[in-house]
C-alpha cells in the first residue's frame, strides 16, 4: 500500500508550476478586490484539495496505470484504500494549511473574526466539503473512468455549491440559529458515514470490473 500510496503522492510534483500560477491568480484577485481577503486562502485550500484529490486518476488514466497495476502483488481492495488514505492525507493538509490561514490573516490582514471559538467550527465545518466531497467522487471516477467521470464530477460540484449557498442564506436569517459545535458535529459524522460507504462501494466498482 505504501508504494501505491506514493505514486500519488509523486503526481503532485507535476503539479508544481499550475499550483504557482493558481496562487499567484488568487493574490492578484485578493489585492484588486474580487476576492475577501478574509477568506482568500479558505478559497484556495478548497480548490487545491478538491483537485489534487481527483490527480491520480487523471494520471492513471494518462498512463494506462490499470493495465498493468494488478500485475503486481496488490489487491483491488488495497487500491482503493492507497487512494482513499491519499485523500485523507490531502484533507490533513488542507486542515492544517487552514489552520495556517488563519493565523497569517489574524497576524497581517488584522481580519476581524468576531468568537474565536465559533469562527473555527464554521470555517472547518466548510472545510469538511472536500472529503465529502471526495466520497461522493471516487465512486464516480472509479466506475466512468478520468474522462467521463469528471464531467459528472463538475456538475456534482456546482449542485453541491449551489446547495451550500442556498443552506448558508437560509441560516443567515434571523428565524434560523445553530451553533457552530453542532453544525461541525453534524458535517463530520454526515463526512464519516458517507466516506465509509463510499470506499466500501469503490471497492466493489473495482472488484466488479475483473468479472
Amino acid at each position: 500500500m505504501a508504494g501505491m500510496l506514493w505514486k500519488d503522492i509523486f503526481y503532485m510534483k507535476k503539479m508544481k508550476k499550475t499550483l504557482i500560477y493558481i496562487i499567484l491568480l488568487f493574490i492578484m484577485l485578493s489585492a484588486a478586490g474580487i476576492i475577501d481577503k478574509q477568506y482568500t486562502l479558505f478559497y484556495l485550500t478548497i480548490f487545491f484539495c478538491i483537485n489534487l484529490s481527483t490527480l491520480p486518476f487523471s494520471y492513471d488514466s494518462y498512463s494506462h496505470w490499470s493495465e498493468y497495476q494488478y500485475a503486481l502483488p496488490v489487491s483491488k481492495k488495497t487500491a482503493v484504500y492507497s487512494r482513499y488514505l491519499f485523500g485523507l492525507l490531502i484533507f490533513g493538509c488542507c486542515f492544517v494549511f487552514q489552520a495556517l490561514s488563519a493565523i497569517i490573516l489574524s497576524l497581517f490582514f488584522q481580519t476581524e473574526i468576531g468568537n474565536t471559538t465559533d469562527f473555527i467550527f464554521i470555517q472547518f465545518s466548510i472545510l469538511l466539503f472536500v472529503p465529502l466531497l471526495q466520497a461522493i467522487l471516487f465512486p464516480i471516477l472509479y466506475r466512468f473512468g478520468s474522462e467521463k467521470g469528471r464531467l459528472y464530477m463538475v456538475g456534482i460540484i456546482i449542485i453541491l455549491f449551489g446547495i451550500a449557498g442556498f443552506l448558508s442564506s437560509i441560516m443567515e436569517t434571523e428565524h434560523f440559529s445553530i451553533r457552530p459545535l453542532s453544525l461541525f458535529t453534524t458535517m463530520f459524522l454526515l463526512t464519516a458515514v458517507l466516506y465509509a460507504f463510499s470506499l466500501f462501494l469503490s471497492i466493489k466498482i473495482e472488484q466488479k470490473k475483473q468479472k
